[in-house]
């Protein structure tokens, strides 16, 4: 391959890369907005989260947030301000480590739980584990086994 081609393929690929980059700006939008509830109705994720093309919430409220925040506002002042119009309920607090941890724990229990009733259903009961005591039942024992040895 000639040189200016590995330019040209190396130029795409940088331009690639750096399209994938989040922007200061974006991140700062982001902070904010995950901490406020979608308002469409439909996916009920964060504000930074909606995922929806077109969404009629989410879309005005991130560009609402950059122009807010570029006029030098704090994020705790642009949270009340969302707040006080979409009131208390569209606030979203950041989820704690518990709230990452019980999946696994749940997971965790689940397979214990069928391990141990695996190991129970397998176990031979007692009496086929100990040899038999009585003696009648020992003749009936041999006497099966001679019937079932006559049947073969």
């Amino acid at each position: 391959m000639s040189r200016w081609k590995h330019s040209i393929l190396l130029a795409a690929v940088v331009a690639l890369a750096w399209g994938q980059m989040p922007s200061e700006r974006g991140e700062a939008v982001t902070r904010v907005g995950m901490h406020l509830a979608c308002q469409c109705g439909h996916c009920g994720d964060t504000v930074s989260g909606c995922k929806m093309q077109l969404c009629g919430s989410s879309a005005p409220a991130r560009e609402r947030i950059a122009k807010l925040q570029e006029a030098g506002m704090a994020d705790r002042v642009i949270l009340d301000t969302f707040l006080k119009e979409w009131g208390r309920g569209a606030y979203r607090e950041m989820p704690s480590s518990w709230s990452w941890i019980t999946p696994y724990l749940g997971l965790t229990a689940g397979l214990a739980f069928i391990v141990w009733f695996v190991r129970r259903s397998y176990r031979r009961p007692a009496a086929a584990r100990a040899p038999a005591a009585d003696p009648q039942l020992a003749r009936y024992s041999e006497q099966i086994e001679k019937e079932l040895q006559d049947l073969d």
